[in-house]
């Protein structure tokens, strides 16, 4: 079994018990927000690259738009690439989200606010794994059904 370090160091467990570090499986390495070192954190791109650079599990945060839609994004405001927009996720449709771009990206385009079905699609397509860390929506039940929803869906 390999696995690589975040600064893309590949590591085997041969040379890690060479090396005296412990072997205890199992363990899943999970890259934080998807592959950032090459687009926007928690977008189809990132987690493309993730499982691209050899990672088969990305954490991704989720909240939850006016319109109630389960969306990718680590804070509650989104702001475009050139800082001329900035949206407060649950404050906006997804509509409105998805009308900013967050990065010009030379392979991928322009890159806008995934919602979760379009991560679990993209995930099961190029078999990777997620975990889904839920920003705010702990005692929320109706956007916990939602996301029960979602997932089960897809």
């Amino acid at each position: 079994m390999d696995f690589y370090t975040g600064l893309g160091t590949k590591i085997t467990v041969e040379n890690a018990a060479a090396s005296g570090v412990g072997y205890s499986a199992p363990w899943i390495t999970a890259i934080h927000r998807g592959w950032v070192a090459g687009a926007k954190e928690n977008t189809l791109p990132a987690m493309w690259l993730t499982k691209e650079n050899g990672y088969d599990w990305a954490e991704c945060d989720i909240r939850f738009t006016a319109d109630d839609v389960p969306v990718l994004a680590h804070n509650t405001t989104v702001v475009s690439e050139d800082g001329a927009t900035s949206l407060t996720v649950s404050d906006s449709t997804l509509e409105q989200l998805q009308s900013v771009t967050l990065q010009t990206h030379t392979r991928f385009g322009a890159i806008g606010v995934p919602t979760l079905k379009e991560v679990l699609d993209l995930a099961r397509l190029i078999g990777l794994g997620l975990l889904l860390d839920c920003k705010d929506s702990l005692f929320d039940t109706d956007h916990n059904k939602i996301l029960a929803h979602t997932v089960l869906q897809s």
